[in-house]
């Protein structure tokens, strides 16, 4: 990585909107969200594993939040489930708005672990789509 710290990003991110608010959208997620949630809550493990080739650009990342009627609340209104069965966890849910969903290597995504814990209730968990079955992206 650039080593370079969140004010930095930010104006990276602003200058390039002043030439493609497209591309200025796609560098968030790959360059700063997903990265960032692997760095901040995952094990030295996960970090060595996912985040040089996220910056890198050898793998893309999405960040995968909004719901479908989720309103302002996201995490007290997410309806996305993780259900633990032996040693995996199996998500179910939709998603929307998720840039890059179609093209990703890795992302993270967010779900219910806990019904009755509100916000609380919901973990982080680190997807490959491109290995395991069931990720569907469809244009909005």
């Amino acid at each position: 990585g650039s080593q370079m710290g969140f004010l930095a990003m930010a104006v990276v991110a602003e200058e390039l909107a002043r030439l493609d608010i497209g591309f200025s959208l796609c560098h968030n997620p790959q360059g700063m969200t997903c990265p960032y949630t692997m760095y901040a809550g995952g094990s030295e493990a996960q970090i060595k594993r996912y985040i040089p080739d996220l910056l890198s650009g050898q793998h893309i990342g999405c960040w995968a939040l909004t719901e479908p009627g989720g309103g302002s609340d996201a995490l007290g209104n997410m309806r996305t489930t993780a259900k633990r069965r032996g040693g995996s966890y199996y998500l179910n849910g939709s998603k929307m708005f998720i840039t890059l969903a179609d093209q990703t290597d890795t992302g993270i995504l967010f779900a219910k672990t806990d019904r009755n814990a509100g916000a609380k209730g919901v973990s982080a968990f680190i997807v490959e789509p491109k290995k395991y079955p069931g990720w569907e992206a469809r244009p909005g």
